[in-house]
């Protein structure tokens, strides 16, 4: 019976406590990366991929590698959308993101973050030169995939409501807006029944919230800044809820000169239609001792 209890304890730590260890690297993993992300850490990033890499070469628990490679290329699309980034940068961090989120999709290809992230690294490609790894014939669309398999997923809802909800020619897409509201509400639900922190998709659900209230016809003050507000409460380390909160604050202005204005530059159709200055019906300049002004008519 004793021979029995020590081969037991023995199995217990060669089989369950190298699982258990790789478990808790990549808890620390996911932990480092997440803060690094919300701060905006470029080498706080690098560093939480350094040991994602080394979590990669030494397990062989599928979900564990599954999960190493995706946050790797989780990691490559938030820094691929900052836009302090040249071109080029970008084009290589989606290139190498890519390469471990389809690696994460071969190893579960029901993983509809995978999808999500994979979908958006290759368009950030796309757009910055250098076209992704084409598909095998019949392949589903990555982005529509995503959505099938889990629409609820934080990080699938979070890029299809930010999708949607983009407009050009005006106003967020009101779909776009539900979607963001949808999630954010359902990430306070889970937090205040579980306990845990505000993370990752906490913050950037609510910083689209503002993002997309922002993008209005009218944007509201009395709205956007007590949303700013309590996601700083939140986060006051989330490097953009600083830059939204710095956005919407309140200002003064200073009062309108007392100069004389004479016309600078005029469309002589009146419309603004002119098509070497698009929406402008007039400029007028003043100087005012050492400074100039220009006051523009839309």
């Amino acid at each position: 019976m004793r021979n029995i209890l020590i081969l037991l304890l023995l199995l217990f730590v060669v089989v369950l406590c190298p699982a258990r260890a790789a478990d808790r690297e990549l808890t620390l993993a996911r932990e480092m990366l997440e803060d690094a992300i919300v701060r905006d850490d470029a080498d706080g990033m690098q560093l939480a991929r350094e040991r994602l890499v080394r979590i990669v070469a030494a397990a062989d628990d599928r979900t564990v590698l599954r999960d190493a490679h995706y946050l790797i290329g989780l990691s490559a699309f938030f820094e691929s959308l900052n836009a302090y980034r040249d071109v080029a940068a970008s084009a290589r961090i989606a290139a190498t993101g890519i390469r471990h989120s389809d690696r994460a999709l071969e190893l579960d290809p029901a993983f509809a973050d995978a999808w999500m992230i994979s979908s958006g690294l290759r368009y950030t490609a796309l757009r910055a030169g250098r076209p992704a790894p084409p598909d095998p014939p019949g392949a589903p669309n990555r982005f529509m995939h995503a959505l099938e398999l889990d629409p609820n997923s934080p990080a699938v809802a979070f890029t299809n409501g930010m999708v949607r909800s983009m407009n050009p020619l005006g106003a967020a897409h009101p779909e776009g807006v539900q979607i963001i509201d949808d999630l954010a509400a359902r990430l306070d639900a889970d937090r205040a029944a579980t306990g845990r922190r505000f993370g990752l998709w906490d913050a950037e659900a609510h910083a689209f919230k503002i993002m997309v209230r922002m993008a209005s016809d009218e944007p509201r003050a009395e709205i956007l800044r007590p949303l700013a507000a309590r996601l700083m409460e939140q986060r006051p380390d989330f490097a953009l809820g600083q830059v939204l909160a710095d956005s919407v604050a309140e200002r003064r202005f200073l009062a309108a000169p007392v100069v004389t204005w004479q016309p600078f530059l005029t469309d002589a159709s009146g419309d603004g239609k002119a098509a070497n200055h698009p929406d402008v019906i007039s400029v007028d300049r003043a100087e005012s001792g050492d400074r100039l002004w220009y006051r523009v008519t839309f």
